[in-house]
């Protein structure tokens, strides 16, 4: 349909047939990816079961299949956040099952019922490997009868021959027991004798500082460990051992940012060397187990991904001549690579496609399908492709955002009009926005809404000096970059500066709620399970970021109990409410363990005493994110009913 001929209708009130129901009633939700012998293993999240995380195999010859059935469901909660949930070996697959957190085992035929391996009630597991007849995983004890003390993080082993529920041997103690506070990526060596791993402590982030080590694992567990990278001002992920026996000479490959953004290293002997030194981030900030942005083939070749100015690509390295090609793909989005032979596996969007799972010949870029997060998809003239920019903020700094347009093949505004915009701010913080296809933010400029995907300064992907521009100063320089990035498209003549919405969950949240509180620039915005009280947040908070916030919020060193707790308070939304007239949706779940509901209700029950425009929707058997499909769509709906009433 030609723009002449198009229907005219005010923006924001277009009719889509992108429903709620196609966006949030269907959609896959991918976690972990994993090779065996030509066949490829992942886990993904089912909203139409209630969010059910079933591990799949498709195998060589294209089979389907899912490897447990209901009720058994693959999802880990150490750290709260998981991944690593299962792991693969020769002929049997393990994998954390979420309702009581213990190993089980089933055969690769997918043919008999899952076998318990562990039964510890205190007891979490993640960042699974299988090695030929036991596993090395990441445990996390809770200690028992409510006792208030932190988790204790460590590394074990578990037998796979055990005739009943198998022992947990301890092989790397906790920090009480003289080990360290967080431990990761345990990776076993192809002969078997060698083990590296990453650990760090708080205070710290695992991308602030943490450290990589590589030691001789026998019968007693794990011996003689060796820092070979890492700590200080440096941040180390991801570890892979060389696929040529180099384990003999201690060779791995990781990803570490010392200098300033992640690069990728070759450690031979105990010496690293920088294989590609770039001004570009080639890895994650670690917030869930398993994560990887390269894996190595098995001809020795490494595929990685970069993001280079707000741009992902995807690169082969040759580390022994360090020559580096570029794959030339229509990827906007690349997670979890993983090597299958000499091709890759992994999960990606184009500006067309919603996430998917493909398979990619290096050689041509080609790429087959395997599996798509949703069937759902729209028409070319309705597709709005995401405009990856870089705008002023600050005293002549910058940050970078991507723009999506309202884009209909059926309507257009009058001439003269501008669209209103939503405001998307991700949450972490330290995280980066979303690229390529994605169904939610169409349902939004399929209606004629423009979405800004914000990277504030804070984000990840642009070096450890951009993420550090926010600590000290969350809630203040990230509602400047989101006021900034709405001026910015209004001067550029893009969007309506007096229909700016703001929408974000947990510390997006957090942010949406600031900008609402400390400025007049929005006029309505959403928080999802956002933070608005960073004191009671500081209080109810989980090991894993139990430090995180003081530096984020630049909390006085030194500060006595009383006093954290009042300046947690007095940058805290909650304490900034005498001038707050912003309408306020707030969408929680009841068993949010990292951001409780209470937080929402306190902002809401006095939003509302004072006759400002709010409301509260509180989802049962929902945590930090939801999974139920019913309630996803219900966001959606009240989210763009909120809107539209005020415009």
């Amino acid at each position: 349909m030609s723009a002449s001929s198009k229907q005219i209708e005010k923006y924001g009130f277009w009719a889509s047939d992108l429903s709620a129901e196609k966006v949030a009633g269907k959609a896959l939700r991918f976690g972990g990816l994993e090779t065996l012998n030509g066949d490829v293993y992942w886990s993904e999240s089912r909203p139409d079961e209630a969010g059910r995380s079933v591990i799949v195999k498709r195998s060589a010859n294209g089979e389907v299949q899912d490897m447990i059935g209901a009720p058994y469901s693959a999802a880990s909660r150490v750290h709260e956040y998981g991944g690593g949930e299962f792991g693969l070996g020769d002929d049997v697959l393990v994998f954390v099952n979420a309702k009581d957190q213990d190993l089980y085992k089933v055969d690769l035929d997918g043919a008999a019922e899952p076998v318990r391996l562990t039964q510890m009630p205190d007891m979490r597991f993640a960042d699974i490997q299988v090695v030929a007849d036991y596993i090395v995983a990441v445990g996390e004890y809770h200690k028992p009868n409510g006792v208030a003390n932190m988790p204790e993080n460590m590394l074990i082993r578990v037998s796979l021959n055990a005739d009943a529920v198998a022992e947990v041997e301890v092989i790397a103690q906790s920090k009480p027991q003289g080990g360290r506070d967080f431990y990761a990526y345990p990776r076993i060596s192809p002969c078997r004798s060698k083990i590296i791993y990453t650990a760090w402590d708080l205070p710290h982030m695992p991308w602030q500082c943490a450290e990589v080590f590589m030691a001789d694992i026998n019968g007693n567990g794990i011996e003689n460990a060796e820092l070979l990278a890492g700590g200080g001002d440096e941040a180390v992920f991801a570890p892979i051992w060389h696929t040529d026996g180099g384990d003999h000479k201690g060779a791995f490959y990781y990803i570490g940012d010392g200098t300033g953004i992640g690069n990728l290293y070759d450690v031979r002997r105990g010496v690293s060397d920088n294989l590609w030194p770039i001004e570009a981030e080639c890895g994650h900030p670690n917030w869930v187990f398993g994560m990887r942005s390269y894996d190595v083939l098995d001809n020795g070749l490494i595929v990685m991904r970069i993001i280079e100015q707000g741009v992902f690509k995807l690169v082969v390295v040759e580390p022994w001549s360090k020559q580096v090609r570029h794959i030339e793909t229509d990827f906007k989005d690349i997670d979890k690579i993983t090597a299958a032979g000499n091709d890759i596996v992994m999960f990606a969007t184009t500006d067309q496609d919603a996430q998917m799972l493909v398979k990619l010949d290096i050689d041509t870029g080609e790429y087959e399908i395997l599996r798509k997060s949703s069937d759902e998809g729209l028409a070319e003239a309705d597709v709005s492709v995401g405009q990856v920019f870089q705008y002023a903020v600050g005293e002549g700094d910058v940050a970078w955002a991507i723009y999506y347009p309202p884009m209909s093949g059926t309507y257009k505004a009058g001439d003269g009009e501008l669209p209103p915009v939503i405001v998307k701010v991700h949450g972490g913080p330290t995280s980066l926005a979303g690229r390529g296809f994605n169904l939610k933010y169409h349902y939004w400029t399929s209606r004629g809404f423009g979405l800004v995907d914000l990277d504030y300064r804070g984000s990840f992907g642009y070096g450890r000096d951009y993420v550090q521009k926010l600590d000290g100063n969350w809630g203040i320089t990230d509602v400047e970059d989101a006021v900034a990035a709405i001026v910015h498209l209004s001067e550029k003549g893009k969007v309506n500066k007096a229909q700016a919405f703001i929408t974000g969950g947990s510390a997006g949240g957090f942010t949406v709620l600031m900008a609402l509180a400390t400025t007049n620039d929005f006029l309505a915005g959403t928080s999802y399970y956002g933070v608005a009280d960073l004191g009671g947040l500081a209080k109810a908070t989980h090991k894993f970021e139990l430090k995180y916030m003081d530096e984020l919020v630049g909390l006085p060193e030194g500060a006595s109990a009383d006093e954290a707790e009042a300046f947690f308070f007095s940058r805290s939304p909650l304490s900034m409410l005498d001038d707050y007239r912003s309408p306020t949706l707030f969408l929680q779940g009841l068993d949010d363990k990292v951001v409780p509901p209470a937080q929402s209700k306190a902002m809401y029950d006095v939003l509302k005493a004072k006759n400002v425009r709010t409301k509260l929707i509180n989802f049962e058997g929902e945590g930090h994110g939801f999974k139920k499909a019913e309630n996803n769509i219900t966001s959606l709906k009240e989210e763009l009913q909120f809107y539209q009433d005020l415009m």
